[in-house]
């Protein structure tokens, strides 16, 4: 491949790299059911309660030896675009409790 052809196929990579970014309905497809489910269980519960059932399910899952952060941490890279500064901010410290 000579420099010809690989200023081409970069130029031709760049409108790819758009393809990457966040996709609504790629995030419906991995977590719908599991946003359904959260909603029906703690969509009348306020923030201190949430968080009472949250820690104390971290606490069982880490007891079992199956919690798992870095699955926590993908589905909170894939909320992220959806939040505002503070928002990330404050999911950001929850998850530096979950550790």
């Amino acid at each position: 491949m000579d420099i010809k052809d690989f200023a081409k196929h970069s130029q031709k990579e760049k409108p790819q790299e758009k393809s990457k970014e966040f996709d609504a309905k790629q995030i419906q497809n991995d977590y719908g059911d599991l946003v359904e489910e959260f909603l029906k269980r703690y969509g009348k519960m306020d923030e201190k309660q949430m968080l009472f059932e949250m820690f104390e399910l971290v606490k069982q899952k880490k007891e079992e030896g199956t919690f798992d952060i870095t699955q926590i941490e993908n589905a909170c890279k894939s909320i992220s675009p959806f939040l505002d500064a503070g928002q990330r901010e404050y999911m950001q410290s929850l998850l530096e409790k979950l550790r």
